[in-house]
């Protein structure tokens, strides 16, 4: 019967292996020396079957996920790491809850299709463990305002290769980074989160950005913009026709030359009509001869 048992032991262990190893899943041990299951670029929609209540590294990435839900690892109570990096996760379900993920200390969402967060997502970790929250790579453009108030002391957070757009909403997350710059390892380099939208702050650092350059009050807003480049003014604006000039025919004069002046001064009709009239230098000229040629005639005779 003693010489049973060692027998009996590796039936077990080769069946609890042949269980894991159905599923196209790996179980080994990390370099910490935890229970670690992996189940990479298997195909998987959701965790499969067979995979030990105990194991306390999970990894689940390259698959096909497409959202997250903590109700479905409640089971692994002893889940220190869960990694579903490179999948295509584009929801989190933010009514689910941590409470029996109690000792959870990295959670990796890197390489996803996240296009936004939810606001109390890590709130609801119940875990007072977390050490590392990985974002990397997804397509959030907006951190939701007090985000990271239920967790201020996380120490490894990666949030770069986002679109972050720098609008005002950026303010929160411009202010988080400056706060963690010490404490905090933002994919090693702080300045790594950087701007994509709008084109003037394309790759700016967040981490440097001034309220002004984000938030100006005295930028106008797209819709703004838009309403003054498609609304008529109250008055309508009328160009000047051009003034159409017609000459008087003039008789040529031996005697007392003639200047034509134009008025410049329009009409209702827009039309002036060119006129003639003595020239005031003229008639001064004239006026000075014959005084002079009677002045002559009087002394004379």
């Amino acid at each position: 019967m003693v010489r049973m048992i060692p027998f009996l032991s590796l039936f077990l262990l080769a069946h609890c292996c042949w269980v894991v190893m159905s599923s196209g899943c790996q179980s080994d041990r990390n370099t910490d020396h935890r229970p670690r299951v992996s189940c990479v670029g298997q195909g998987l929609t959701a965790v499969p079957d067979g995979i030990d209540d105990k194991t306390e590294v999970l990894v689940l990435s390259q698959n096909q996920f497409s959202s997250l839900s903590w109700t479905a690892y409640s089971r692994y109570t002893h889940l220190h790491e869960l990694d579903l990096g490179q999948n295509h996760i584009k929801v989190i379900d933010p009514s689910g809850e941590t409470h029996d993920l109690p000792l959870l200390e990295v959670i990796n969402l890197s390489g996803n299709k996240l296009p936004a967060l939810p606001h109390r997502l890590l709130e609801s970790i119940s875990s007072t463990s977390l050490k590392t929250f990985d974002l990397e790579d997804n397509r959030i453009k907006h951190m939701p305002d007090g985000f990271f108030s239920s967790k201020p002391e996380l120490p490894y957070v990666y949030l770069s290769q986002n679109p972050w757009l720098c609008s005002c909403q950026v303010g929160y997350l411009r202010q988080y980074l400056d706060d963690q710059v010490i404490k905090a390892s933002i994919e090693n380099d702080p300045e790594s989160v950087v701007c994509a939208g709008p084109l003037s702050l394309l790759g700016f650092p967040i981490v440097d950005l001034q309220e002004d350059q984000y938030c100006s009050t005295n930028t106008p807003s797209l819709l703004e913009h838009d309403t003054l480049l498609h609304t008529s003014p109250s008055q309508p604006i009328t160009t000047a026709e051009p003034v159409k000039i017609i000459p008087t025919t003039m008789k040529a004069t031996t005697t007392t030359p003639q200047t034509a002046l134009v008025s410049t001064l329009p009409t209702s009709g827009h039309v002036v009509q060119a006129f003639t009239m003595p020239s005031m230098w003229t008639r001064l000229e004239t006026q000075t001869v014959r005084h002079f040629l009677y002045e002559v005639f009087y002394y004379l005779f």
